[in-house]
């Protein structure tokens, strides 16, 4: 039984394609990001596998053929070379052996990028499985439809950007911004959308100004989502709906991350780095810092950058027709 994996077709350089292809969206005036509902889209090749294979009842098997899927892109976060895992899920009834169902993308897939007009797309990669040949139960009539699915897995990452006020009392009024708002939020496209950054306050204590940030977070879709960092090979359910707060930037200071810093996401969030959600909805208060110098009140940009592991099911139907 031969598998193979092949090509890698990154469109990014050969094409511009208009914001409302695909259901991008968000791609017009004043938007930082192409946007999306979607971050890897998977589908099977028409005709492989073909909607009809031809079974011998002598051999027990059918006759071989080939599954092809297509894994595109749409979103804006760039998938490394290996990260993507690839398996026929019930590979027994097609003469598979756990190693031949399973996968992974030769390279590195790119994100959607947002241009002046539009957006260049992102990678694609085709994946291949030869010489498949159905050996399950034997059709019971002539022609008998058995299912045919592939499980993709992998890591992705949403960033969120939003303008927030940064003032050394909350007493300040001023016409350049204001702090107990709802921002405006830009996200990037993908099945996790940050979809609002609320500002609670803002405050001076002792050097710093303290800026208080609800971050809520929304689900797009029905495939499920796991905790960033989650293994593919060994999802975790406890680890099932929940999103993980990868980086935090306030402006041009150095950001909160999740290891190697004294600057830890958990010491700003209430001693987490983790979303829950909640019928595909979720909400964390973090408190950012910034120096207390310059102006008593100021505009800042604020970034945050969630990760997470998609995981989706894609289903076809094979009909067997036996040959007697």
């Amino acid at each position: 039984m031969k598998q193979m994996k092949f090509l890698v077709i990154s469109l990014t350089a050969l094409f511009l394609v208009s914001g409302c292809i695909f259901g991008g969206g968000g791609s017009g005036t004043g938007e930082l990001f192409v946007g999306g509902k979607e971050g890897l889209h998977v589908s099977f090749i028409t005709n492989a596998p073909p909607e009809q294979v031809y079974y011998d009842s002598n051999a027990k098997e059918s006759f071989p053929f080939t599954i092809q899927l297509l894994l595109d892109n749409r979103g804006e976060y760039r998938i490394p070379a290996g990260d993507i895992q690839i398996q026929i899920s019930n590979y027994q009834n097609f003469g598979l052996t756990q190693d031949e169902a399973i996968t992974t993308n030769v390279a590195s897939l790119t994100g959607r990028q947002k241009l002046e007009s539009g957006f260049s797309p992102g990678g694609v990669e085709y994946i291949e499985f030869e010489d498949v040949k159905y050996i399950g139960a034997e059709p019971i009539t002539s022609k008998s439809p058995v299912s045919l699915s592939a499980e993709v897995c992998y890591p992705y990452q949403t960033t969120g950007v939003a303008t927030i006020c940064v003032a050394k009392s909350p007493t300040i009024q001023s016409d350049i911004c204001k702090v107990d708002s709802q921002k405006k939020v830009h996200s990037s496209g993908g099945p996790i959308k940050v979809s609002g950054i609320i500002e609670r306050s803002s405050v001076g204590v002792d050097s710093t100004i303290r800026v208080v940030l609800d971050i809520e977070v929304t689900k797009i879709g029905d495939d499920l989502i796991y905790k960033g960092g989650s293994d593919c090979s060994n999802l975790d359910s406890t680890d099932k709906d929940v999103v993980r707060i990868e980086e935090i930037v306030l402006g041009s200071g150095n950001p909160w991350v999740n290891e190697g810093s004294d600057r830890l996401i958990s010491n700003i969030c209430g001693n987490t780095n983790e979303i829950n959600l909640e019928n595909g909805r979720g909400t964390i208060k973090c408190t950012v810092s910034a120096p207390k110098v310059g102006p008593n009140i100021y505009e800042e940009r604020f970034v945050v950058k969630l990760g997470y592991v998609e995981r989706i099911v894609e289903n076809t139907k094979v009909e067997i027709i036996s040959l007697g």
